[in-house]
């Protein structure tokens, strides 16, 4: 026996998940390996797609969204979480995401990505332990990285990354029953030591800094997200965040485009969005109306706030509402 209790040669199965859903708001609750928070901002097909998996001490995800996200969230404080855009103009913390990068993001760190359009992505969560263990003679320095950074690999390395995850993906979601490949799992790590080689050969202190004086992008975005989460969307106004964050309010509007693609009051508008439709969605037909949700989040005009809503979610506010027999049916596997 091994110390898992298994017989000596016998392989550890994959646990695999497929799931498709009909709902972002469902598909955002599958998603793993970070603590986030998923805005919807635009919409272009009600479809979304997740699959997810371990190879070796790697988890994998990959998603497949029909529109928008703006995902702020931060990484598990036990392993370092890796994002790759597959499809979609991708920005994280502010930086367009090319076809050669990948967001490194350490324990515990917090990160934004923003896509305002049909995307696919993929991450990889590493545990601690594994970095420790696979590259002993950069863990001094890697110990020494917090953060979020986008590294650039070169576009041969990219290339095989890009076409190895695709063949694995494939792999697994036809014959998800198989035990895992032990060449994959040392393949997995070749691709973390090639990571982490680039990220400790980047500055991964610079940050493009805003204002005067200057302020580090994570930073002011730290600021804003406290300031939203204490008073919430529908009671901040462009100037209170600009006073909260010591920046003039040119200077919000040119951090919003950079790091969510929309400027301040679009932003706190999807928000206020989505926030009716949580609560619209967690609402009792008989006991909750449309209206009442609306001015909760300060929509006082019930004709231009339907409008706002039927546009971004594709189906009136009424008929989330009403939806509830619709629920169990909102993912389909």
């Amino acid at each position: 026996m091994n110390e898992s209790g298994k017989p000596h040669g016998c392989e550890r199965r994959r646990v695999v998940t497929i799931r498709k859903f009909r709902e972002f708001e469902t598909y955002a609750d599958a998603v793993r390996d970070a603590d986030l928070q998923m805005t919807l901002p635009r919409l272009q097909r009600p479809q979304w797609e997740i699959h997810a998996f371990a190879v070796a001490d790697f988890h994998l995800q990959f998603g497949c969204e029909g529109g928008g996200n703006l995902m702020e969230g931060t990484a598990r404080s036990d392993g370092t979480f890796l994002y790759l855009p597959l499809a979609g103009l991708q920005r994280a913390n502010g930086t367009p995401m090319r076809r050669e990068s990948i967001l490194v993001v350490a324990p515990g760190c917090d990160f934004t990505i923003s896509v305002l359009e049909e995307h696919q992505w993929c991450s990889i969560y590493v545990p601690t332990s594994v970095i420790a263990r696979n590259i002993v003679y950069d863990a001094p320095c890697y110990a020494s990285f917090a953060g979020a950074c986008v590294v650039e690999l070169e576009a041969d390395e990219i290339a095989e990354l890009r076409a190895r995850l695709t063949r694995l993906r494939r792999t697994v979601g036809a014959a998800p029953e198989l035990p895992p490949d032990r060449g994959s799992g040392r393949w997995m790590r070749r691709q973390l030591k090639t990571v982490c080689r680039k990220l400790l050969a980047a500055d991964t202190s610079c940050g493009a800094s805003t204002g005067r004086p200057p302020l580090v992008r994570s930073e002011l975005a730290r600021i804003l997200r406290d300031q939203i989460a204490c008073r919430g969307a529908e009671d901040l106004t462009i100037e209170d965040l600009a006073t909260a964050a010591d920046v003039s309010q040119r200077t919000l509007r040119t951090f919003f485009l950079e790091y969510f693609g929309v400027p301040p009051s679009r932003y706190l508008t999807i928000r206020r969005l989505n926030q009716v439709r949580s609560a619209l969605r967690k609402g009792d037909p008989d006991e909750t109306t449309v209206t009442a949700v609306a001015a909760r989040f300060g929509f006082w005009h019930l004709g231009r706030f339907a409008g706002a809503y039927a546009k971004l979610f594709g189906e009136a506010p009424s008929d989330t509402l009403h939806a509830v027999g619709r629920r169990a049916a909102a993912e389909c596997v």
